[in-house]
């Protein structure tokens, strides 16, 4: 008799216990889910006049428009910016999340404020997608950059503040650039290193300024001026991506800052053209992954599941299963397996894919 009751005490206090590490988890789980996964565009700014004409829903839809261009600009190549249809008003605020006023004031007659607009990110990617528009993630990143000007009609060599390029490549950074460009000091052992390649620059692969750097990502461009005819060639290294992109522009004037900032802005987009299709997202893999995990580690299930929805490229996730020892996802992933668990393990994840449900310890 004490030994049956004892076994059922014992079987209660295992279902209590599963139950509360039950409701912990779906605790857990329903609000990791309202933190929508979002983009988020910042400090979007409106002035109307404020006036009898004056209305507040005009402001805010200027800036949900305004805000979708921003982040259209962040996400697509400049090449299909052009082919995006965001005119429709209904269309932009049914992919909008949610919005913030930050600030508000009236200066001379002005009605001005600032904003913060949400944009729910699974429906823009499909917005895209609808179109034929392929969307990428907005990685922001540190590039290491050195512009090389060689003048073909002297021989000569310019590399720092003797080189236009150099003194005003960093002055005008738009908000739309995810890459943002680290440029050396008058560094006269780079320069003598440049120098003795001078006569196979083309070919010259920079590893030893590279190293020097501890760069990852670097692009190394050389301006070859012959009268009035400017060619450029980039040596762009992003990761795992490695490309060469030449340019040409003909009766070319350096002398007009104007027309170096026109150069320097082409360039630029360019590159970010090339940054984005390193982290393009590709709808058209859907790869369905299992993925367990511990049911009493709350602090490992809450970590992954703000993982999960922070990545770009987890199109959908749901708990498929769940039980006192562990819960098993169901995740769609717009990649390959060695890209998520790239992605996870850069995270400090340790995953065990020795059986077909991966495990998380």
């Amino acid at each position: 008799m004490d030994i049956k009751l004892s076994i059922k005490l014992k079987n209660i206090f295992s279902l209590y216990n599963f139950f509360k590490v039950l409701f912990i988890v779906l605790i857990t789980f329903s609000t990791t889910k309202i933190e929508a996964k979002i983009y988020k565009v910042e400090n979007i700014e409106v002035i109307e006049p404020y006036d009898i004409y004056f209305k507040k829903e005009k402001v805010i839809e200027k800036a949900f428009s305004d805000a979708f261009d921003r982040l259209i600009l962040k996400i697509v190549s400049s090449k299909d910016y052009k082919n995006v249809s965001s005119n429709d008003k209904k269309i932009i605020r049914s992919l909008i999340d949610s919005f913030e006023i930050i600030e508000e004031k009236f200066i001379n007659k002005n009605y001005s404020a600032k904003f913060n607009v949400m944009f729910e990110r699974k429906g823009v990617i499909n917005f895209l997608h609808k179109q034929n528009i392929k969307s990428s993630i907005p990685k922001d990143e540190n590039v290491f950059f050195i512009p090389i000007l060689v003048n073909l009609e002297n021989n000569e060599l310019f590399l720092y503040n003797d080189n236009i390029f150099f003194s005003n490549w960093n002055i005008n950074q738009l908000d739309r650039y995810l890459l943002k460009y680290l440029m050396p000091e008058n560094d006269l052992e780079d320069f003598n290193i440049i120098k003795k390649n001078i006569g196979n620059i083309e070919d010259y692969n920079f590893e030893e300024i590279s190293l020097k750097y501890f760069s990852q990502n670097s692009i190394y461009s050389i301006f070859f001026i012959d009268n009035n005819n400017l060619n450029i060639m980039s040596k762009i290294n992003f990761e795992n991506y490695n490309k060469i992109l030449k340019k040409e522009y003909k009766n070319v004037n350096l002398s007009k800052i104007e027309e170096v900032q026109k150069i320097i802005t082409d360039l630029k987009i360019s590159f970010e053209d090339e940054w984005k299709a390193v982290n393009e997202i590709n709808l058209s893999i859907k790869l369905p992954l299992t993925i367990s995990l511990p049911s009493k580690e709350i602090t490992l299930i809450k970590k992954f599941e703000s993982e999960l929805l922070k990545s770009d490229l987890v199109y959908d996730y749901q708990i498929d299963k769940f039980s006192k020892d562990k819960n098993i996802y169901k995740i769609i992933f717009n990649g390959t397996p060695n890209k998520f668990l790239s992605d996870f393990k850069s995270k400090n994840f340790e995953i065990d894919i020795s059986n077909e449900i991966w495990n998380i310890q």
